[in-house]
């Protein structure tokens, strides 16, 4: 824990001790907020929770939002202390979402997410630039399920600096862009973020390891990052990041520039690699019952192929955001992004084309990996690679129309 989470929790633990609640109860509910600890770890009665947000105010129970806001029925109780700082702002510029009422919550716990009827009305319209499926990938999970998986946010992207190209780069930007023709030793594989809403960390490290070859030049050999590092060691109150939980990407960004990351061999994420995380291989999808969401993993800080840790990490040089006037020029010229962008029910579903939000209820947020872009009949789009193994999507990659789901808006990228 920082000095600064120290002072903060001891003097918070003051002032609720002092109104006379348990210092017990509030030792357990800040160590929560703070360690970025699953809420199903917080064993304190509804009116001890209560109680101690109230005393010390319910604009900080913000900070605790998310499943234990859900859990203990105060999320119209809290307020957001940055609602006037909308770069972060939890829940801005169309990403995410204010979390559903208690009794739709309950209802989504036993809803599938996907849908047969939904599939027909996409591919029976004649307007649909895209094509949908039942995905394997979501077999086993319910509305609720995905809503747990999709908690990213685009908040900390608008404090960073702007990259701005000069007109000649701008103009020399390809009409289409393809890094898996163009650029194919330095475009990192499909990954598995498994049942672990850790997608804000997978975009960033992705795109890193990515920009970290293209920084070697020609003949280097791909080197993957780890997303166990960010995923479990960014984590906690102050880096407003949640580990399994959800987290936004501009700080994530900024942990690789500050702290830097390990190797995928030192911290490996799967189980199958070595890591604590569970899966299945995409042809065996759905997943064993082992496979549930999970608790986000310790920050052990051993490298787990007998390497330093402080020694396997790679640090960035920079940070910046990219505006979308920018991001044809960024992508062919420096490499891939992270951005954050809107999910709706029918996206789970996408198999081909390029998807725009057609139907279905909105389910939170995610953060991908951008790699290019293009045009396929007449419908510009952006080229996205995904965390939801090869078996989901078009092998796990997908196309998505440019200014659509407010992917374009949040773009974060940085360099060696």
């Amino acid at each position: 824990m920082s000095k600064l989470s120290t002072i903060f929790m001891t003097l918070a633990v003051a002032a609720v001790h002092a109104a006379g609640k348990t210092h017990a109860s509030a030792n357990a509910i800040l160590k929560h907020a703070i360690d970025g600890s699953n809420c199903d770890e917080l064993s304190i009665p509804q009116d001890e929770y209560e109680k101690f947000w109230s005393a010390l105010g319910w604009h900080m129970a913000y900070f605790d939002a998310g499943a234990c806001s859900q859990k203990y029925n105060v999320t119209d109780r809290m307020d957001n202390p940055f609602k006037d700082y909308p770069d972060v702002t939890l829940a801005t510029k169309g990403i995410g979402g204010a979390p559903p009422s208690p009794a739709a919550a309950a209802a989504d716990d036993s809803l599938p997410v996907l849908d047969a009827e939904l599939v027909a009305r996409v591919n029976g319209s004649p307007q649909t630039t895209w094509t949908a499926g039942l995905n394997v990938r979501f077999s086993n999970f319910t509305v609720a399920d995905a809503r747990r998986f999709l908690n990213a946010r685009s908040g900390g992207i608008a404090s960073l600096p702007s990259i701005a190209h000069d007109p000649g780069t701008l103009a020399a930007a390809p009409q289409e862009f393809d890094p898996r023709v163009s650029r194919e030793a330095c475009t990192g594989p499909v990954l598995d973020q498994a049942f672990c809403g850790s997608c804000w960390a997978f975009g960033a490290v992705e795109a890193i390891s990515d920009r970290l070859c293209m920084s070697k030049g020609a003949g280097a050999q791909y080197l993957q990052l780890s997303s166990l590092d960010m995923t479990s060691c960014d984590s906690g109150f102050f880096s407003l990041n949640n580990g399994c939980q959800g987290g936004q990407t501009g700080s994530a960004w900024n942990y690789a520039k500050k702290t830097g990351l390990v190797t995928e061999k030192c911290f490996p994420y799967l189980k199958t690699s070595g890591g604590p995380v569970p899966t299945c291989a995409p042809e065996d999808e759905p997943c064993l019952p082992e496979s549930k969401f999970i608790k986000t993993p310790k920050c052990t800080k051993e490298c787990a192929d007998g390497s330093d840790w402080e020694s396997s990490k790679h640090k960035l040089d920079s940070v910046y955001n990219v505006p979308s006037s920018q991001l044809m020029a960024e992508l062919a010229t420096n490499g891939p992004v992270e951005s954050a962008f809107t999910v709706y029910a029918d996206f789970v579903h996408y198999k081909s084309g390029v998807y725009e939000h057609t139907t279905g209820s909105m389910l939170g947020g995610h953060a991908v990996k951008i790699i290019g872009y293009g045009t396929e009949s007449g419908t510009d789009y952006w080229l996205v690679q995904n965390s939801w193994t090869t078996s989901w999507g078009d092998g796990g990659f997908f196309k998505i129309k440019r200014g659509s789901s407010g992917l374009d808006s949040g773009a974060v990228a940085g360099s060696f």
